[in-house]
């Protein structure tokens, strides 16, 4: 088999083509969003600020009627406060909602913004929960005044039957980390429609049509060091496989770069002949070291498919597995490779 370099003019791709293969494509809101996609950004605004909204007021009612506040209570190794970012992802869900409804694909801008306007909504709601406290008070301290006191005042238990010792000026650290982790969980939902394929033409999400893994690498074995011919055999074995993966890819992305049989009815065509021919079941899956995933989504207006390929860890807590020359990974969209990863090696080496 020829390796990667060799077969690049072939296939006609290249790293420059890639980096403006990203750079021309609005789907990852490098460009400027059209009329339908902006008049969308009102009503995810909103969704967003309703669900912030009620997240917010839940935590103040848990504060006042348990005398509990989830944002500086709920703390991850005694200082991360864990809670700010659980109730983030309460209050950032009507974003990632609004925009799957109405096929709004969040613009990098976009999401700065979001960023910017939880950390403005953690703010006021702070200034909210101080009037709410002094509206009977016919002659209220000043809003910096309280402010200042509540969180100078945050206090860190005391040990052994010890008093809490306040957090002083320390206290606005831990304050300016609760406000960037609210704000961080805000932006969990608009971050998990990155993982969901795209059409740039009609501007929707694509559908999933296939998805499978199959074996790249052989199964789990212990081979004692001092065993040199088994770890030699299972170095065979694991190219073998591996090879073969690699060849199942090779021959997808000429039929990628075909002009006259690149349609997703090919491509769904030869993906359904690698599972016959390859595909395990689950159990046996899961006792191999790697595994090669392909991962189909077709746009339900036009033609246009997404085809994302990749080997993974199986198992990334199993520290026997051998590492390989190089990860595989294929992104093809649009009409065009997105990204293509790990093709320097396993053309001309296929040993791990």
């Amino acid at each position: 088999m020829s390796s990667f370099p060799e077969n690049q003019h072939n296939f006609d791709y290249s790293n420059d083509s890639f980096d403006k293969g990203w750079q021309n494509d609005d789907s990852f809101g490098e460009n400027t969003p059209s009329k339908g996609r902006a008049m969308a950004v009102p009503f995810v605004l909103l969704g967003g600020f309703c669900t912030t909204v009620f997240a917010l007021v839940v935590n103040f009612f848990i504060n006042v009627f348990a005398d509990f506040d989830p944002f500086v209570s709920l703390l991850l190794w005694g200082i991360v406060p864990v809670g700010a970012f659980l109730f983030g992802l309460v209050a950032g869900s009507g974003y990632g909602i609004t925009a799957r409804l109405l096929q709004f694909f969040p613009a990098k801008r976009f999401i700065i913004l979001i960023f910017v306007l939880q950390l403005i909504m953690f703010f006021v709601s702070r200034y909210a929960e101080y009037k709410i406290a002094v509206v009977f008070d016919p002659n209220p301290p000043g809003f910096i005044e309280v402010y200042q006191k509540f969180v100078e005042g945050f206090a860190w238990q005391g040990k052994n039957g010890n008093p809490p010792i306040p957090l002083g000026k320390l206290g606005y650290l831990l304050e300016l980390a609760t406000a960037v982790l609210f704000s961080l969980g805000a932006l969990v939902g608009l971050g998990t429609l990155f993982g969901i394929s795209y059409c740039s033409q009609c501007k929707v999400f694509m559908r999933k049509q296939t998805q499978f893994a199959i074996p790249a690498s052989a199964k789990r074995k212990k081979i004692k060091k001092k065993d040199i011919a088994g770890q030699e055999q299972l170095d065979r074995e694991n190219a073998d496989v591996f090879k073969r993966v690699t060849d199942y890819v090779l021959k997808i992305m000429e039929r990628l770069n075909s002009d006259e049989h690149n349609n997703v009815e090919n491509i769904i065509a030869m993906l359904a002949e690698i599972q016959k021919e390859a595909s395990v079941p689950a159990k046996e899956l899961q006792q191999c070291w790697h595994q090669l995933s392909f991962d189909l989504s077709c746009c339900p207006n036009c033609p246009n498919f997404s085809l994302n390929i990749r080997v993974a860890v199986t198992n990334a807590q199993d520290k026997s597995t051998p590492p390989l020359t190089g990860l595989l990974s294929v992104l093809y969209s649009d009409g065009q490779f997105k990204s293509v990863e790990g093709f320097g090696k396993i053309g001309s080496s296929c040993k791990f």
